[in-house]
């Protein structure tokens, strides 16, 4: 599966592996723990996969949350095969999705979109698509 983000009109490709080492990802502390917490809160997973995530470029955004944790449960297995896929967003460390201030949906409904489910209204509104 492949997983794209934007950075303004940079397009950004999340390159998730399995890894050994638990969590690894290039972001602020404050980052790795959305990025953590906000699958396990909701229910997707018992802990945050054990990935390795690295953005191709490297540039940094709270906009990349929603891709960056679609590719970690991508590479752990936790998602359906979904070829590829275009998201935005940035997690709140319960899994709410949040397009700039407003709350447009949560991590299982762009884990559900991602299967193949047909995209809940607030998500149509470009949190994510493929």
């Amino acid at each position: 599966m492949r997983v794209w983000g934007a950075v303004g009109d940079l397009l950004v490709e999340v390159v998730a592996r399995r890894s050994e080492d638990g969590f690894r990802v290039q972001r602020s502390r404050e980052a790795r723990d959305r990025l953590r917490s906000a699958p396990v809160c909701s229910g997707l997973v018992r802990e945050g996969p054990a990935v390795d995530l690295r953005l191709v470029p490297p540039v940094g955004s709270p906009l990349l949350d929603l891709p960056l944790a679609l590719a970690a449960l991508g590479a752990a297995g936790r998602l359906e095969e979904a070829g590829w896929v275009f998201a935005h967003g940035r997690l709140g460390p319960d899994g709410t999705v949040y397009d700039g201030r407003e709350a447009a949906g949560t991590l299982k409904d762009a884990v559900e979109a991602c299967s193949g489910d047909p995209l809940s209204p607030s998500l149509r509104a470009g949190t994510i698509g493929s």
